[in-house]
């Protein structure tokens, strides 16, 4: 019994300290994403998102919202970043575009980029959507693609 009640609690030792050191990576990752964020763009997001306060030569107004997720399987920090172009009047979405990137190494595994139409986000032709050399056909299409780099 008492070897039993032992090897319980190194499971739970073992696996509490799995779980830090995964929040961890987590947390550097999310720390190494906004640096990279910052040095792109020029600032930092608030809560994963930052709305440009001036247009830009054109008129357009940016959104850009940040996610990041350290990637356990594939041993990776990625990042996602979405951004929303505005129209003049500073509310409807003109178009998206959507990247993933590896965060430490900068190396882009895929973008999308889409724009509002009869009430769907429809994907522009020409390899504009992609993951890694994998053509998307569809915004839903992209979503799928991404998902085992931004929720393994």
């Amino acid at each position: 019994m008492k070897a039993l009640f032992l090897l319980f609690l190194s499971l739970v030792f073992t696996c509490s300290g799995f779980a830090q050191s995964t929040l961890a990576l987590q947390e550097k990752c999310a720390k190494w994403a906004e640096e990279q964020f910052v040095k792109t763009y020029g600032e930092s997001p608030i809560e994963g998102s930052w709305k440009s306060s001036k247009p830009d030569k054109h008129g357009t107004y940016y959104v850009f919202n940040l996610e990041s997720h350290y990637n356990r399987k594939r041993d990776r920090c990625f990042m996602f970043i979405r951004e929303d172009h505005l129209g003049k009047d500073n509310k409807k979405i003109e178009f998206r575009v959507e990247y993933l990137f590896d965060a430490y190494e900068g190396k882009e595994y895929g973008q999308c980029a889409v724009s509002w139409e009869k009430y769907n986000w429809k994907v522009w032709s020409g390899g504009f959507c992609h993951v890694g050399d994998r053509e998307c056909s569809s915004y839903d299409e992209w979503k799928q693609s991404i998902k085992p780099y931004m929720e393994e």
